[in-house]
């Protein structure tokens, strides 16, 4: 137990806190290609101008890769919960977690209104 805590604590510092990094910035990086595909959708549906509407086929393709992503980004977010909840009990001694004011459900309610 011993040589776990020291590996823990003096080697291999925070590794739920770091995973848990890497994953809030892959969703943020999926919600934003999420959200330029969306934009483009809506544009190309309801064009400010009168431009030449695109195949149904391409719009059909395009509502498809939509549809498969938000659920990819919905599955990303339920994925946060373990490493949340293990980097929450991470030791560290000068700086706490602060895991009541950044709760993973504020995360995935503004993740999911975006």
């Amino acid at each position: 137990m011993g040589i776990s805590a020291a590996f823990q604590l003096l080697i291999f510092r925070q590794p739920a806190r770091h995973r848990l990094r890497i994953q809030l910035a892959e969703v943020m990086f999926a919600l934003s290609a999420y959200n330029s595909l969306l934009q483009a959708y809506v544009n190309l549906v309801a064009p400010a101008d009168e431009a030449p509407a695109p195949p149904q086929d391409a719009l059909a393709q395009v509502q498809r890769d939509l549809i498969k992503r938000e659920g990819k980004v919905q599955s990303m977010i339920l994925a946060l919960a373990p490493t949340f909840e293990f980097a929450k009990v991470e030791p560290k001694w000068w700086a706490p977690f602060q895991g009541e004011r950044a709760s993973l459900l504020s995360l995935s309610s503004s993740a999911s209104r975006i």
